[in-house]
Parts: structure tokens; C-alpha cells; sequence
């Protein structure tokens, strides 16, 4: 196996990487941290190959243009893990009851004999129609 084949093979790994750390991105913010921390160092990694790759099969316009577009991967990713989103559960308000009553106390003091009544109400309608009783 020749150098040039090991240099084939890296650029063809660099680009299934670099493929993986665009879909992450296209992603965020739903991407986990786990596998942006991942890519990112795949990616730092492959930013320093470039950066030192001596191959005199591969022009080196083409070296500089790869190494600038895995720096514009590994932008966002850095910025996704320095500022992360806020979590999901976060955005949810924490009285979701506040609209009804104010209390939970109110719930059970006056409401809920007033909705049980009504509940078996319509049971009892819904019943007796079902088996042909008009109440």
C-alpha cells in the first residue's frame, strides 16, 4: 500500500466525518451533546491532518479549501457546546391550572363535587339512552 492510498483513504474517512458533522448541525439546537462533542473531535483532528498533510499528489489549493470548510463545520458545534439551549422542559409553564382556579385547595373544596355531579349526570343520560330509557 502506498502513501497515496493512505492519503485516499484519509480524505474519504474526512469526508464521511465532515458529512456526519453537517447532518449534526442541520440538527441543532435537537442535537445531543454527546455526539457534537464526538464529531467535533473527529473533526478538530482531521482540521490538524490537513494542516500538516505532505502529499505531492494533492494540490495544495485543495488542502486549504478542505481545511476551511471543516473550520466552517467545527464553528457552530464550538458555539453549540460554549451556549447550550435551554432544555425542553424549561419552556413549560409550571401552574398549568392557573386559568381554572387559583388554588388546588378550590379544586377540591367546591369544583370537584360540582364536576363529579355533572360526570355521573352525563353517565347516567348516556346509559339509560343506550339501553332505550329516557330519564
Amino acid at each position: 500500500m502506498s502513501a497515496h492510498d493512505d492519503v485516499h483513504n484519509f480524505l474519504r474517512e474526512a469526508h464521511c466525518v465532515s458529512q456526519e458533522g453537517q447532518f449534526i448541525i442541520d440538527s441543532l439546537p435537537n442535537a445531543e451533546q454527546p455526539a457534537v462533542e464526538r464529531v467535533l473531535h473527529q473533526l478538530s483532528a482531521i482540521r490538524t491532518i490537513l494542516a500538516t498533510l505532505d502529499d505531492p499528489y494533492t494540490d495544495t489549493n485543495s488542502i486549504s479549501a478542505m481545511e476551511t470548510y471543516v473550520t466552517r463545520l467545527i464553528d457552530p458545534l464550538e458555539h453549540f457546546l460554549a451556549d447550550p439551549p435551554l432544555p425542553a422542559h424549561t419552556h413549560i409553564p409550571l401552574n398549568t391550572t392557573e386559568h381554572f382556579c387559583s388554588t388546588t385547595s378550590e379544586i377540591h373544596g367546591e369544583t370537584l363535587p360540582l364536576l363529579w355531579g355533572w360526570l355521573v349526570k352525563r353517565l347516567s343520560l348516556y346509559t339509560c339512552s343506550i339501553n332505550g330509557y329516557t330519564p
